[in-house]
């Protein structure tokens, strides 16, 4: 509804904003006025008579198309400065529009969002809740039809107003509305997977990347990931912040441990997932009144070799325990490859001969504590001596150098030329059906996405542990993606943000949210 006093409605030119201006208002609705407005929106009497905080209809005199806006502040120029989605709408800079305060706009009570870039669905957790609040944070109405942009961190996306109720220009603030999101630009770049059920039959060229969603994980469950692997070769790497984890950016892979092969068989090690509950421990950062949900974790299979490779992918849950000695063998076995040059320990491994002595056996009288003798034995027969046991003489296999009886080394040499190479850079043990795959993976230096330069593959995932610029952690709460460095400033702001809640509407604190979503949305879904 638009006022009725014309000291209410001006005609203004629209401007960009410059730098400074853009960041305040960019991916909200909200604009600078000249500064004639400023002793009508805060002196005049009959202002009182408008909706705090102030919003305005702003009308192109050359289409009459029209938004509807917020008030961020005033300044010098004789310009309405608007954001860049609403000069989209409106026109070009120096377009005569018309600015009117208006008294109100019903309450929203719905919505249907349509974000138009596919890469949102990657970016974004909970599309729902995340346009929602971006909304109530940034903007104070909207219009149905209407492309407007939306900020979530960093990131910016454009977003169609789809549709509203009750009118199809609605105010946004205090009000609860539920929110749709219409998928209709989603591409998923993820094949669906879910435990023990095996995948049909992939494939990936070589220097490709295949991406697959693990569904509904529980956070207290350890996992074990098989990729059986019958054409070609392939890299597999894992990470449960990460929608698409590869050389550079993972926390789990099946090369971790590539080079412990034998040559024994060309089956990949199981990649070993530890719990989230497990993780969060370790960190001091397990919460108990926010254990119990389920994620999901995000696998990229990468094609090595000169051909495409093809795969199936197997996933199972295993007990804590069970991780924790199946990773131990996995470690123990790969150190077990490493191949020593040196003979020093040769000695330790020769039979050594001791003559034993027959001696009186003493004891304490518990009573008097007094040393006595104990009765003698009678005594026996001496044993008629061992037969000596031929000493065995050992030698080094001139290939993997491991140290082999001297009549075994010239059959395990023909076997062991034909199955394993010793990697000249780590001297390790390395398949020859596996050996250019580890040169190239292994020993290639690293760039992380932070730009930081690695040295192996093998201290990614500590990097991304300790240091990383890049590192992120998805907040419970919002929803959003948080440098690690700045996790406890923000987990404090949002208890004390007030958000609406994707499934009702209802706003409250960010602390009694996810009480909410468990006591109230997952008993209605069970």
């Amino acid at each position: 509804m638009s006022s009725d006093s014309s000291s209410m409605t001006k005609i203004h030119r629209l401007s960009k904003p410059n730098i400074d201006q853009e960041s305040l208002i960019r991916s909200t609705n909200r604009i600078i006025l000249p500064s004639e407005w400023e002793s009508l929106l805060f002196t005049d009497k009959s202002a009182q008579q408008y909706c705090v905080p102030p919003l305005f209809e702003i009308t192109a005199l050359k289409n009459n198309k029209k938004v509807y806006v917020g008030f961020e502040s005033c300044s010098i120029r004789k310009f309405v400065i608007v954001p860049p989605w609403v000069l989209n709408i409106l026109g070009n800079e120096n377009e005569e529009v018309r600015v009117t305060r208006i008294r109100q706009l019903d309450l929203c009570t719905g919505m249907t969002l349509i974000p138009l870039q596919s890469l949102f669905f990657d970016e974004i957790e909970n599309p729902e809740f995340c346009l929602l609040n971006a909304l109530h944070f940034k903007y104070s109405a909207i219009t149905k039809g209407q492309i407007i942009e939306l900020g979530f961190g960093a990131k910016t996306f454009s977003v169609l107003i789809g549709d509203c109720k009750p009118q199809e220009s609605v105010y946004l603030l205090n009000c609860q509305a539920e929110c749709k999101v219409d998928p209709k630009y989603k591409a998923d770049k993820h094949t669906k997977i879910n435990i023990d059920q095996p995948t049909e039959e992939m494939f990936v060229d070589s220097g490709d990347y295949k991406y697959l969603r693990l569904m509904h994980v529980r956070n207290t469950s350890c996992l074990c990931i098989n990729v059986d692997t019958n054409i070609g070769d392939t890299a597999v790497f894992v990470s449960r912040k990460d929608k698409f984890p590869k050389l550079n950016r993972f926390y789990w892979s099946s090369i971790q441990y590539e080079t412990g092969s034998s040559g024994d068989g060309d089956d990949e090690e199981p990649i070993l997932i530890p719990s989230a509950k497990m993780i969060l421990q370790s960190e001091n950062r397990w919460n108990e009144d926010e254990s119990d949900y389920v994620e999901d974790i995000y696998i990229g299979i990468l094609g090595v070799g000169s051909e495409a490779a093809h795969f199936v992918v197997r996933v199972s849950e295993i007990p804590q325990e069970q991780y924790q000695n199946q990773l131990k063998e996995q470690q123990e076995y790969h150190r077990s490859c490493h191949v020593k040059f040196t003979d020093e320990d040769d000695d330790e491994d020769d039979e050594e001969e001791e003559e034993e002595e027959e001696d009186d056996e003493w004891e304490y009288e518990d009573e008097s504590s007094q040393l006595v003798k104990q009765e003698a034995k009678p005594k026996q027969l001496p044993m008629p001596p061992a037969p000596s046991k031929p000493k065995v003489v050992y030698k080094r296999c001139s290939n993997c150098h491991e140290k082999l009886p001297e009549e075994r080394v010239v059959m395990h040499e023909r076997y062991c030329a034909q199955k394993i190479k010793i990697c000249p850079t780590c001297s390790f043990k390395v398949g020859v059906n596996h050996f250019d795959k580890h040169t190239q993976l292994i020993h290639t230096p690293i760039i992380c996405a932070c730009g930081l330069h690695i040295s192996s593959v093998r201290n990614i995932p500590m990097h991304l542990q300790g240091h990383c610029p890049e590192n992120e952690e998805v907040c419970p709460v919002c929803s959003l993606r948080v440098k690690r460095r700045s996790w406890l400033k923000h987990r404090e702001e949002c208890d004390h943000a007030i958000f609406s809640c994707a499934g009702c509407g209802l706003r409250m604190n960010g602390s009694n949210l996810l009480q909410h979503i468990r006591t109230v949305h997952t008993k209605k879904k069970q």
